[in-house]
């Protein structure tokens, strides 16, 4: 068995992991329906893949950016992971920090730091829920790509500049990854 690697469209992406295996399978994404899901996943462990990876929307799972976890969108999460466990395939959700919840976004977005501690504490909460259930949680690798992104910058409070938002928020998104 090789190197666990992880193609999700960018370059940087391509990273070896701690693990070992011969395949990662590629982003699930969302499939159409669960028959569809179903077969996409026997084709990807018949493919010899060892790895499902997932992205998971952190405003459709904590839309309040703390506190519980939304029961309809674990639900989601739980059929997810456990249709790739019963494929065979381990589980790798990845921690997507572009999408943030409503409230976070009035705040600042990426540009307060508090959205660094509110990222690890959506972290943790996913990892409780199903951590006896998979191989990985990782983070999405595009974090300098996404701070350049005028996207992020919509948040920013009004006057700040956008060098300034910048730092900002690359500072506080790898701060975000590494609490």
């Amino acid at each position: 068995m090789g190197d666990l690697l992880g193609p999700g469209g960018r370059r940087e992406e391509l990273e070896p992991a701690p693990r070992t295996a011969l395949l990662w399978g590629a982003d699930l994404g969302a499939p159409a329906s669960p028959r569809q899901e179903a077969e996409a996943l026997r084709l990807a462990a018949d493919m010899g893949a060892a790895a499902g990876r997932f992205a998971l929307d952190w405003a459709a799972l904590q839309p309040e950016g703390r506190g519980k976890l939304d029961p309809a969108a674990l639900a989601g999460l739980d059929r997810r992971v456990d249709a790739l466990g019963e494929a065979g395939l381990a589980p790798w959700p990845m921690l997507a920090p572009a999408r943030l919840p409503r409230d976070i976004r009035i705040r600042g977005g990426w540009t307060a730091r508090d959205t660094a501690w509110r990222f690890a504490e959506f972290a943790c909460r996913v990892a409780g829920r199903i951590g006896d259930r998979m191989a990985a949680l990782t983070v999405d690798a595009g974090a300098p790509g996404f701070a350049l992104d005028q996207a992020a910058w919509r948040d920013r409070p009004i006057g700040m500049a956008e060098d300034t938002a910048f730092r900002a928020i690359l500072h506080h998104l790898l701060l975000g990854r590494g609490l």
